[in-house]
């Protein structure tokens, strides 16, 4: 086969296919090692800003002369922040540069799926529950910690991500040898008879995070018949489960 004499050489192409392919590695290699640098500098960045605040906070308790115990505790939630490598995706949810629709979207992502673990909230409509999603509130809990006490009126639903709960009685001793773990649920009962009081007490067994569901959620959503249709279909479940008793 003839070859076009004005063709570069053959070994002129594979230098510059070698050339390119090259300078491409190199960008990659540059890219990657900039988002990594990036990662590290927000690690950084975010680690100091929680060893300042602790500082402050063991500052500002042995100022006020708390004691020992109580600085301890309050130590060891920030070393278990730290550790399990938390950060404030809270405030992802409430960024106004980002719309709010989009927002709920993160927020359904985040936390859809352990609400619909719930049975009174698994069938309520996706457009509903994003929109719940969002007004949920994230919480963390230290051992010894009460989620709820017994005898306090509320009406917020607890659903556990994280960590490990128990019931308790008045004096702190255990109600049952059995714990409650992620993706458990309590609180429904206030949450759906408005007024009503805790039956029991709920503490924290090992560090726990919880999201929270409120009834003012529903109302600051409109949401205040879907809430009503829930507690009517509740009640009759009871009725249901009564009679059969």
């Amino acid at each position: 086969k003839l070859r076009d004499p004005n063709a570069p050489p053959v070994g002129a192409i594979e230098d510059l296919l070698l050339s390119i392919m090259a300078g491409t590695g190199i960008a990659l290699v540059a890219c990657l090692f900039a988002n990594t640098a990036a990662a590290l500098s927000t690690a950084s960045a975010a680690a100091r800003r929680r060893s300042e605040m602790l500082s402050q906070r063991m500052f500002e308790m042995r100022q006020a002369f708390f004691p020992k115990t109580l600085r301890m505790r309050v130590k060891q939630t920030y070393e278990h922040m730290a550790n399990a490598g938390r950060t404030d995706r809270v405030g992802m949810l409430e960024d106004p540069t980002l719309s709010l629709d989009l927002r709920r979207n993160l927020a359904f992502h985040m936390y859809g799926a352990a609400l619909r673990r719930v049975p009174f909230l698994a069938a309520i409509p996706e457009r509903y529950l994003k929109c719940l999603a969002q007004k949920v509130q994230t919480r963390t809990y230290t051992p010894g910690d009460l989620l709820i006490m017994a005898g306090e009126v509320s009406s917020e639903l607890f659903i556990l991500r994280s960590g490990k709960v128990r019931s308790v009685a008045d004096d702190g001793s255990p109600l049952h040898q059995t714990t409650l773990g992620a993706g458990c649920f309590f609180g429904e009962l206030c949450f759906l008879d408005i007024c009503s009081k805790r039956a029991t007490s709920i503490q924290c067994v090992e560090f726990c995070n919880a999201i929270v569901l409120t009834v003012e959620a529903f109302t600051q959503l409109g949401l205040t018949g879907l809430l009503n249709e829930m507690r009517m279909e509740a009640h009759l479940l009871m009725e249901v489960d009564d009679d059969a008793l």
